[in-house]
């Protein structure tokens, strides 16, 4: 009884050790654009390395190109691949016989991967060398799993033909892959420049502006607040397409230099306003540029002002406010910085906080 106990059990480790079971959960990202893990067999002893990255920009379908290489650093075992499952009498054509113990009927195929240039071929690479599998295409938002059992072949000693082997295990190895395109940075710089250009054709199509001459302020002191906005995000946007030096043909470049192209408009339609000569009816009445008459923001700090915009925008856009009961206190704010003697000097200087003062005012305002 005890001697069948003991050959049941050394059939189980036998068994047991032919196979091990890899799973790689890789997740893809511009913070991490490639991993890598370990080959290794039921013993964790290992034979190779799997190296995963991005290979490329996403194509016009939103699918990046994903590239998986296999490394073999084993000292004893060359790794084999396969396009298919071969029989054992297939293997014994190719002179690769089952070790002993070994209870596979046949070798298990790539799956998931095209291999189609490799039909009827086992794919051996030896110690030292690299496999590269044809790119994989990921689908944003969705995970791409493939299936790669490696075989994990050694030399049969034979005195009559050396060129034989032994099929001694596989390693069922499982990737599932995702890639996130998300680029903060881009939604950022997006948004805000979809606010200026959503105020700013606004108020062109409110005809806000007077382009007679005599109006005071003129009317490129009227349009000041969009120009200069504009100019600051162009700024940004151009420094950020010559610092990383992405090529012309790759999806960030056209993304970063699209973004450039929307607020550019803003020039065109400046001139095709101007033309068009936009009387308000008011072109005599002089509007100072700066006034010394103090208010309730006057000793706020540029920060305070932009925190207190900012808090009045987020509870408009939660319903807890309702448009008509902040625009005076808005309106307010916004001229103290533009306006007011303590503020205004340092406003057309330039301030840290002046642009997102522009931007939540406007988002407010067209609200």
């Amino acid at each position: 009884m005890r001697k069948t106990l003991f050959v049941l059990l050394a059939c189980c480790l036998i068994a047991t050790s032919a196979f091990a079971q890899i799973t790689l959960e890789v997740q893809l990202n511009e913070d991490k654009p490639k991993d890598e893990a370990a080959i290794e067999d039921y013993y964790g002893s290992e034979h190779g390395r799997i190296f995963i990255k991005r290979n490329g920009e996403p194509d016009d379908q939103g699918r990046t190109p994903v590239q998986i290489e296999l490394e073999n650093n084993s000292d004893r075992y060359e790794l084999f691949l396969c396009d298919h499952a071969w029989s054992k009498k297939e293997l014994r054509k190719q002179r690769i016989f089952f070790e002993k113990g070994f209870s596979g009927e046949s070798t298990r195929p790539v799956e998931n991967i095209d291999l189609d240039e490799y039909q009827d071929r086992l794919i051996p690479f030896n110690a030292g060398r690299r496999y590269t599998f044809p790119d994989i295409l990921v689908e944003e938002g969705k995970t791409y799993e493939c299936k790669i059992p490696i075989h994990l072949v050694k030399p049969k000693p034979n005195w009559f033909c050396k060129k034989k082997k032994k099929l001694h295990s596989i390693i069922y190895c499982t990737i599932r892959v995702s890639v996130e395109n998300k680029d903060e940075e881009y939604e950022k710089l997006k948004q805000q420049c979809d606010s200026l250009m959503g105020a700013f054709n606004k108020a062109i199509k409110n005809k806000e502006f007077c382009t007679n001459s005599l109006h005071k302020p003129p009317f490129d002191e009227q349009v000041k607040e969009y120009t200069e906005a504009k100019q600051e995000l162009r700024d940004v946007l151009s420094r950020s397409l010559i610092e990383n030096g992405w090529p012309k043909e790759s999806r960030k470049y056209k993304r970063y230099k699209g973004l450039l192209d929307s607020i550019d408009k803003m020039d065109a339609a400046i001139r095709k306003y101007k033309n068009e000569k936009h009387e308000c009816g008011k072109s005599h009445v002089t509007v100072p540029k700066t006034t010394s008459t103090s208010c309730d923001y006057c000793n706020y700090s540029f920060e305070q002002i932009y925190n207190k915009l900012d808090r009045y925008y987020k509870d408009l856009h939660n319903g807890q406010v309702k448009k008509s009961a902040i625009m005076n206190d808005v309106n307010a704010l916004y001229r103290c910085c533009t306006t007011h003697t303590k503020h205004a000097q340092q406003w057309n200087n330039g301030n840290k906080y002046k642009s997102g003062i522009i931007e939540f005012y406007n988002k407010i305002k067209s609200y």
